[in-house]
C-alpha cells in the first residue's frame, strides 16, 4: 500500500457536504441490496467535470454485483479516486448512471490484496472481505500515528494548567455590551475589550450561532473558548468556577466534540468543525461562555449571549472580565 490509500480512505471516512444525493451507509446488508452495481475495478482516468463529482472511467476486474462485464470499461460518477488505483466502486442507485457517491461507495484496496479471495463467495460475502482487509490495512497503516499521538498527549499533560482556570469565589469586572459590526467575509465581528472577536448568527430559528477561533485576516487561532451551565453572568459572582478552555487545535481536544457529540457542559453541544476553513463552537442564546485571546490567557471573558436578541444582521453580547 502506498500513501494513495491512506489519503483516498482518510477522504471518505472524513466525508462532505454535497449538492447531489449522498447516500449513508446503514450496514452491509443493506449497502448490498441497495446497490445495483458493485464492481472490483482500476481507475483507468478522471475527468475534472468543472462540478463534483468527478468522471472517472473503471476497467472492471471482478463484478460483485450487476451486469459489468471483466474487462469492460465502465463509466462512473465518484468522490476520491487516483488513476492506477484498485476500489471496490459501488453504485449508490437512484441515479440513471452509475453514481459512486456515498459513505462506501469508494473503497480502495490494499496494494496486497488478491481478488481471488472473493471467490465462491456471495455478494454481501465478497463485500464483508473487502471492507476487512481495508480496516486491517488503515489499522496497521495509523498505528504508528496513533502511538506518537498517544505521546504527545502525555507530553502535554503536566502541571502547568495551562487550558485550566479555576476560581475560589468569582468577581465579574465592570459589565459591558458589545454589538457585531460586519466584517469583509460578511460575516460579523465583536469588539471585545478591543480586541475582534469573529462571529455569526446563522439560525434564529433555533437560537444558534458561532463563535471563530481565528479571525478574517488572521493565519493562526487566537481565541479559546470553554462552555458554562450558567444562563446569565450574573449567576457567576461568588460561585466556586472551575473553566477548562479548548482552542482550535488543543492538545488532547476530546474526539466527542471534534465529531459534533454531545459534550457535559451546560447540556447542549460544544461543536467544532471547519466550515470555509474555519474552525467555530456553535453557541445559543440564553447561555453564558467563557472565552481568552491567545496574547492575553490571564484575563478570561465571560459572554452572555441574551436570548431573543440575536439575529445575523445584528449579535449582541454582554460580558465582563472575571477575576478571584
Amino acid at each position: 500500500m502506498n500513501r494513495v490509500f491512506l489519503a483516498v480512505v482518510l477522504g471518505v471516512l472524513c466525508g462532505r457536504s454535497f449538492a447531489y444525493p449522498f447516500a449513508q451507509f446503514k450496514d452491509t446488508t443493506e449497502f448490498v441490496e441497495r446497490a445495483p452495481n458493485i464492481v472490483i475495478a482500476e481507475c483507468l482516468a478522471v475527468t475534472q467535470t468543472g462540478d463534483y463529482p468527478d468522471e472517472v472511467k473503471l476497467n472492471v476486474l471482478k463484478t460483485i454485483k450487476g451486469d459489468a462485464k471483466s474487462g469492460s470499461v465502465l463509466v462512473a460518477y465518484a468522490q476520491a479516486m487516483e488513476p492506477h488505483a484498485r476500489y471496490m466502486v459501488s453504485d449508490a442507485g437512484g441515479q440513471s448512471k452509475f453514481w459512486a457517491v456515498g459513505e462506501l461507495c469508494v473503497v480502495p484496496l490494499p496494494a496486497w490484496f488478491n481478488i481471488d479471495e472473493l471467490t465462491g463467495k456471495d455478494p454481501a460475502q465478497q463485500v464483508r472481505t473487502v471492507f476487512d482487509r481495508c480496516l486491517f490495512e488503515l489499522e496497521w497503516r495509523l498505528a504508528p500515528a496513533l502511538q506518537t499521538k498517544t505521546l504527545l498527549e502525555k507530553a502535554i499533560n503536566d502541571p502547568s494548567g495551562y487550558w485550566d482556570v479555576s476560581y475560589v469565589a468569582a468577581k465579574l469586572g465592570e459589565l459591558h455590551e458589545a454589538t457585531s459590526e460586519r466584517d469583509g467575509d460578511n460575516l460579523s465581528s465583536l469588539n471585545i475589550q478591543g480586541k475582534p472577536l469573529r462571529s455569526n448568527w446563522h439560525n434564529p430559528v433555533v437560537k444558534e450561532g458561532a463563535l471563530f477561533f481565528a479571525n478574517a485576516s488572521e493565519t493562526k487561532p487566537s481565541w479559546e473558548f470553554s462552555p458554562s451551565r450558567a444562563t446569565n453572568l450574573e449567576e457567576l459572582a461568588g460561585k466556586p468556577l472551575q473553566i477548562h478552555f479548548f482552542g482550535a487545535y488543543s492538545p488532547g481536544l476530546p474526539v466527542e466534540i471534534k465529531n459534533r457529540i454531545r459534550y457535559l457542559g451546560f447540556g447542549k453541544e460544544l461543536v467544532m468543525t471547519k466550515p470555509e476553513g474555519n474552525r467555530v463552537i456553535l453557541v445559543t442564546s440564553g447561555h453564558v461562555y467563557f472565552a481568552r485571546h491567545v496574547d492575553d490567557p490571564r484575563t478570561v471573558f465571560a459572554l452572555e449571549f441574551a436570548d431573543g436578541h440575536q439575529t445575523p444582521q445584528k449579535i449582541t453580547v454582554r460580558y465582563a472580565v472575571v477575576s478571584d
